[in-house]
């Protein structure tokens, strides 16, 4: 698999301190996770805000854009990713999201709370390609077990 813990980010990014200050006081998850997930919300913040909506989003929402933006951005590989970057469940996207309101890049609302990230779908099952059913063929014979 590629190495993905080094997520593009550049020596001037203005906020890689935040990433890198998140990532000391939380080490469960390398620098390249709270680049990823917080340039992934600034994305989903300008959209909301570009709709003319309040730029507030619940971490329901946040969990649903990191799953568009992974499976854009990394296809199959999406959960491969992700567990290179020790995450395992959407919990963990709300772990660096509050570790990033720790450093004081991001803010909350007092409506919200780390259980808004808790179980809102299975990685196993967002990330995983779906067999298409029993028309979709496959392009070459299986090589096992041998055809006769």
């Amino acid at each position: 698999m590629a190495d993905f813990d080094q997520f593009p980010t550049t020596g001037d990014d203005p906020e890689l301190h935040f990433y890198q200050e998140a990532a000391q006081k939380d080490d469960r998850y390398p620098v390249a996770a709270f680049c990823y997930v917080a340039k992934c919300l600034k994305r989903l913040l300008a959209e909301v805000e570009g709709k003319g909506n309040h730029p507030h989003v619940t971490g329901e929402a946040i969990c649903l854009a990191l799953k568009k933006s992974l499976l854009k951005d990394f296809g199959t590989l999406a959960l491969g990713v992700l567990e290179q970057w020790n995450l395992h469940e959407t919990n963990d996207f709300g772990n660096i999201i509050y570790d990033l309101i720790d450093v004081k890049l991001l803010s909350t609302s007092p409506k919200d709370s780390r259980s808004d990230f808790v179980d809102v779908y299975l990685f196993k099952d967002a990330f995983t390609p779906r067999h298409q059913g029993p028309t979709t063929k496959a392009p070459w014979a299986p090589l096992w077990p041998p055809q006769d």
